[in-house]
Parts: structure tokens; C-alpha cells; sequence
């Protein structure tokens, strides 16, 4: 009895020996622990073993010391259950508040047994508040003594069973969740602007590369959203199911587009028609896979079985990707450079992925990630092919016309030197074409500029149209009687057109409309005041005042006076608040006869005072104002037509006046004109 009383307590102080051996202490730190070192792990193929059982001492032998490949326990593509345990303590000085964090996504059930209180089930297949932290990843709040404690871990999953465990104190580890989700926004950020300019190339050019490129962009996008376990928190928290083949689904979608788009971007079904065909088969694979998977739960298909299948031919996929790529840059494409690179770099990512879900290569941040670094270069690098792609064409037009104007010289110099006889004639004929270009590019020239004018003038009487109509509208509702008012104003506005139209109608002038004047004698004490009660009319808001002159004769083009009048006119409007007064008045200094229009409204700042009357110059103060810069314009080239000048003098905040000044026959006028 003594005998068998000293083997158990050489019994116990052994496995207490072993306890404390791998038992983890720990010191407050800012970064993460990885406790992988001090962890054990025991298998359980039948998944039956239950919590008491294996905390028992019978089973403490069983469990074997982790030797993980790499960071983290990997066991790969298993359908068995494991139970982890965790040996931990900490220094007396330490925090007694941990967290242990598990960034892996697809992890079906996880049970997790502290010492002293009820397990916690979550894990993929669980809902989502059944997570302790509301976070993308499963995390675990933990209370660790300065004794030694066990704690236990009990996984599973379809895919690869994977299982990183990092220790944080409660505030680093959620500073760094922060952290990484402003890293993934950036990807996220990077994949959605190449999917959207993408998107607006193939809008731009109809180049279907583009638009099988940005379906590529977006299935890769939604395969990295749900993977890092975004599509859980804002998509999809109440489907569990679904988000366990989320990501699966969306790449096997992003290798078919990939598919797709590497037979249009490389024209594979020229250039290799047997890779052609392989990659027809191998879509198949792939649509069958991602409509397989979100039914794997409703007809009982052995979705770990997909897993696999996904995981072994996407590798293999992407190989014939850089044979076909090989294939076409021999075939003389150069664009297939990037293609080729950037193919290249995300088979790298997705061989580590695949070696890593078999448990080959070590489980690390880098190789936990291997597929979404590599696809952000890949998407960069097949955009570089695409826009490599769109030079080499545009490069090819380039060369195609230097050669065609090579051409053209040599036939030229050819029919020279073969019919010098004819020279005579033909350099007599292309004079005539000169010509005959030339006035039909004056021609063209004045149609344009006339239609701006037409344009420009019309503008004023059909928003007073407007606004009448809708005056008109409002005092009805409202039972105000000014209709005879209105329509008098419409009938004013509709004659002004009706004047427009007539002028248009007469081709006769068209060619000289804005080249020629014909001056007659203006009684301006007379002819002034009619204009301003007649434009009166179509600035009810602004009143116009005209100061009172003198006899006073000016010689101008009546139709044109009339024009620039109504543009300084308008624009003192515009650039006015409603009520405030617009002023007219005549000035005379013996050799010239002025027309000064004065408002008192927003002003010009002086760095535009020598640039208004540019034609379609518009302040960068005033793109709210309804026009399109060419009123000042026609003002200037009126007052060219008479040999007269412009002043314009202003102060922003107190309004600006222009004078028109026009020469007195006979009189010596030196012509200067501000704003040239």
C-alpha cells in the first residue's frame, strides 16, 4: 500500500511537473503573445469526448505537445476534432484581464472551457452573438491567476483547420483591431477605385476586358470581404451557413471571370486553342463549385470535399493562366508582360494558401494572408497590363499613320518625278483648293460665331418668357390680375425674337453680320429714353434710369448699339441685387460721344478687369450666374466695328460701369480700347 501510495505521488508530481513545464507566464506587453509554445493538443476523430473527460487526468498524458509548422497549429484538411489546452499563469506585477484572440474565420464550432465557468460555443456556424467580443475574428475574454490554469479549446471545421491563438491585454488588443481594419480599408479602398475606373474605361472604349476585369475586381473583393470576416459583421450575421462558403464561392466566381478574362485579354482562343479549351473545362469546374457550395447545406453535399477541390485546381488554374500568357507574348504581345507578372504574383499567394490549408508550408501572418497581398498586386499589375495595352494600340495608330503619311510623301514624290509635265496644272489646282478651303473655313468660321450671337441674344427675351409665364401662374393661384402687364411683357420679349428670327432668315447679311457697321445719324436725347422703357420691360426687378441730355447726335449702327446697350444692360441685372438701380447716362468730350452704363452691384475684382471681354471668360466667383462669357465679347467687337473704344472701371462690393465711347465724325479720336 506504501509502494502504490508513492507511485502516485511520483504519478502527480510528474504531470505537475509537466503542467508547470509548459504553463505560459504572463508580462504585460503592447503586442500580441503567442502562446502556441505552451499549448497541447489531443484529437478526437469521433468528436464524442467530452470536456470532463479530457480535463481528467487519465486523459493528461494523451495530449501531445504542439509542435506547430510555422506560428500557428495547422492541421490541415481533417474532419476529426481537436482539444487544445492552454497552460497559463501570469508575473505577479501582470494584468489579471486577458483577451485570446483567434484570427481565423472558418472555424465551424469552437468550444472554449475556462476554468471555473460555463463554456462558450461560437464559432462559424453558431450565430453571431454568440461571440463573447463582437469582433470579425473569435476572441475570448480570459481572468489568469498567478497559479497555473488550464484552459481548453474544442475546434472543427470543413476547411482547413487552422487554429493562430494570440494573448493581448484587453486595451492593445482592440487598438489593434483598429489598426488592422484601416489596413484592410485601404485594400478594400485600392480594389473598389480599380473596379470603378475600370468600369468607366470599358464605358468609355466598349472593350469587354475591362468589364470582365472589373467583375474579376468585385468577385475578389466580396471573397476578401467575407474571408476576413467583414461579410459576418455588416452582411450577413443571421447566415451562418452561408458565410462558411462565402469565400470559397467568391473565388471560384473570381476564377472564372479570371478565366474569362484572360481568353479576351490574351485572345486565347487564337493564339492556344488547346489552353483555350482547358480553361472552358476548368470554368465549368468553377461555376460548379460556386453553385455547389451554397447548396451544400440544403442536399447534404461534403462541402469539405469542395474545399479541397477548390484548393488544388486554383493553383493549377492560374499555372495554365501563365502558360497562355507565355504563349501570347510569344505570339507578339507585348501587353502580356504584365499579365504574366501579375498572374504570376497571385499563383505565388495562392500556392502558399493551398501548401498552407495542407498544413506543407507554416501558418504565419504572411502565409494566413498570402492570397489578399497577392491580389492586391495582381489587380495593380493587370491594370498596368490593361493600360499597357491601351499605349501598344495607341502607339500602333501612331505608327500606322507615320508610316501612311511616309506613304503618301513617297507617292507624292513618285508622281512628281512621273508627271512633270503636270506640274503646272496641279500646282495651279491645289492653289484653288487653298482657296477654296480657306473661304470655306472663313465661311464656317462666321456661321459659328454668328450662331453664338444668335445664341447669346435669344437668351434674354425667352427668360423673360419664362419668367412672365410663371408670374403669370403664381398671381392667378393667388387671384392677382396683371395679365394684360404679362402678356404685354411676353408680346415685348416675342417681337424681340421675332426681330432675331428675321435677321437670321436674311442670309444676305449673314456673312457681314458681325463684320461690318452701318452708321446713321441717333438723336440720342430721343432715341435713349425709348430704349429704356422699352428694356424696362424686361428687367422688372432693376429699375433703369436715364439722366437727361442735350441735343446729341451719335453716329452707329442702330441694330448694334441696340445690342451692346442690352448686354451691359443684362449683365448690370445679373450681377445685381434685386431693387438696386442701373443708370444711363451720355458724355461728351468734344471728340467723342459716350454711353456709360452704371451699376451698383457685385463689382470685378481688378485681376479680371483685363480679361472680360475674352470670349467665354467667366470669374470664378460668379459660375452660379446664368451665361456663357460671350456677352462683353460681342460688346467689345461692335465697338472695333465703329472704331470706338470701352472703359471699365470697378470696385468689388460697389458696382462697375462701362462706358461705350464712339467717335465724332470728322473728329481726331485716337483708338484705344481696354480689355484688348
Amino acid at each position: 500500500m506504501r509502494f502504490s501510495g508513492l507511485l502516485k505521488c511520483l504519478v502527480f508530481l510528474a504531470l505537475f511537473w509537466v503542467a508547470q513545464a509548459h504553463a505560459l507566464v504572463l508580462h504585460n506587453q503592447p503586442s500580441a503573445i503567442n502562446p502556441v509554445a505552451s499549448t497541447q493538443f489531443l484529437a478526437d476523430p469521433s468528436g464524442k469526448l467530452t470536456f470532463e473527460e479530457v480535463s481528467s487526468a487519465a486523459y493528461a498524458s494523451k495530449f501531445k505537445t504542439a509542435a506547430p509548422h510555422g506560428e500557428d497549429i495547422n492541421f490541415g484538411f481533417t474532419r476529426d476534432t481537436y482539444w487544445i489546452k492552454l497552460s497559463l499563469s501570469r508575473a505577479a506585477h501582470s494584468e489579471q484581464k486577458w483577451i485570446l484572440s483567434i484570427p481565423y474565420q472558418t472555424l465551424d464550432r469552437i468550444a472554449f472551457y475556462a476554468p471555473g465557468k460555463p463554456p462558450v460555443i461560437t464559432g462559424n456556424l453558431q450565430p453571431f452573438d454568440s461571440r463573447p467580443i463582437k469582433s470579425r475574428f473569435f476572441a475570448f475574454p480570459l481572468s489568469v491567476e498567478t497559479s497555473t490554469q488550464d484552459f481548453y479549446l474544442q475546434v472543427n471545421s470543413q476547411y482547413s483547420l487552422t487554429v493562430p491563438m494570440e494573448l493581448w491585454l484587453p486595451e492593445d488588443y482592440f487598438e489593434s483591431t483598429g489598426d488592422a481594419s484601416i489596413l484592410q480599408a485601404l485594400y478594400f479602398g485600392e480594389l473598389l477605385s480599380l473596379v470603378i475606373y475600370n468600369l468607366l474605361l470599358f464605358l468609355y472604349l466598349r472593350d469587354k476586358s475591362f468589364f470582365i476585369y472589373a467583375l474579376f475586381g468585385v468577385a475578389m473583393g466580396m471573397a476578401m470581404f467575407a474571408g476576413n470576416g467583414y461579410g459576418r459583421i455588416y452582411l450577413w450575421q443571421n447566415l451562418p451557413h452561408w458565410d462558411e462558403v462565402a469565400q470559397c464561392t467568391c473565388l471560384s466566381l473570381a476564377s472564372l471571370f479570371g478565366i474569362w478574362f484572360t481568353n479576351s485579354f490574351l485572345n486565347s482562343k487564337k493564339n492556344a486553342p488547346k489552353l483555350y479549351k482547358i480553361l472552358a473545362w476548368m470554368s465549368y469546374c468553377y461555376v460548379a463549385i460556386s453553385i455547389a457550395l451554397p447548396l451544400g447545406h440544403l442536399i447534404d453535399l461534403p462541402i469539405n470535399y469542395l474545399f479541397v477541390t477548390f484548393a488544388i485546381i486554383s493553383p493549377i488554374t492560374t499555372l495554365l493562366f501563365v502558360a497562355t500568357g507565355v504563349i501570347a507574348l510569344r505570339a507578339g504581345q507585348r501587353e502580356a508582360r504584365f499579365f504574366l507578372l501579375a498572374w504570376g504574383v497571385l499563383w505565388t499567394g495562392g500556392f502558399i494558401a493551398a501548401m498552407r490549408s495542407f498544413g506543407i508550408v507554416p501558418s504565419n501572418p504572411l502565409t494566413n494572408y498570402a492570397v489578399q497581398i497577392s491580389s492586391a498586386f495582381e489587380m495593380l499589375l493587370l491594370s498596368f497590363a490593361l493600360a499597357d495595352r491601351i499605349r501598344i494600340e495607341r502607339m500602333a495608330r501612331e505608327h500606322a499613320q507615320i508610316e501612311k503619311i511616309a506613304a503618301e510623301k513617297q507617292l507624292v514624290r513618285a508622281l512628281i518625278n512621273s508627271e512633270q509635265k503636270l506640274e503646272n496644272t496641279v500646282a495651279l489646282r491645289t492653289a484653288e483648293l487653298e482657296t477654296s478651303l480657306t473661304n470655306e473655313k472663313n465661311l464656317r468660321e462666321l456661321y459659328v460665331r454668328f450662331g453664338a450671337f444668335i445664341s447669346h441674344e435669344f437668351r434674354n427675351p425667352l427668360n423673360l418668357i419664362e419668367s412672365q409665364v410663371a408670374l403669370f401662374r403664381r398671381e392667378r393661384v393667388h387671384n392677382i390680375d396683371n395679365g394684360e402687364k404679362r402678356l404685354q411683357n411676353i408680346s415685348v420679349a416675342t417681337h424681340q425674337l421675332a426681330e432675331l428670327f428675321d435677321r437670321w432668315l436674311q442670309s444676305d447679311r449673314l456673312n457681314y453680320a458681325l463684320n461690318e457697321a452701318e452708321p446713321e445719324p441717333i438723336a440720342l436725347d430721343i432715341w435713349l429714353p425709348e430704349f429704356v422703357a422699352d428694356i424696362q420691360k424686361l428687367h422688372e426687378t432693376h429699375p433703369i434710369f436715364f439722366d437727361e441730355c442735350t441735343p446729341t447726335e451719335l453716329w452707329a449702327d442702330v441694330r448694334l448699339l441696340k445690342t451692346a446697350l442690352l448686354n451691359l444692360i443684362d449683365n448690370a441685372a445679373k450681377y445685381s441685387e434685386a431693387h438696386q438701380p442701373v443708370r444711363i447716362t451720355v458724355l461728351n468730350n468734344l471728340k467723342m460721344i459716350g454711353i456709360k452704363v452704371s451699376d451698383q452691384g457685385i463689382g470685378i475684382a481688378p485681376d479680371n478687369l483685363s480679361k472680360v471681354f475674352e470670349e467665354y471668360f467667366r470669374c470664378k466667383d460668379d459660375i452660379k450666374t446664368p451665361g456663357i462669357g460671350l456677352g462683353l465679347a460681342f460688346v467689345r467687337q461692335i465697338m472695333n466695328l465703329h472704331q470706338g473704344k470701352i472703359e471699365v472701371t470697378s470696385e468689388l462690393g460697389h458696382g462697375s460701369s462701362f462706358c461705350l465711347w464712339f467717335p465724332i465724325p470728322g473728329a481726331v479720336s485716337q483708338r484705344d480700347s481696354v480689355g484688348h
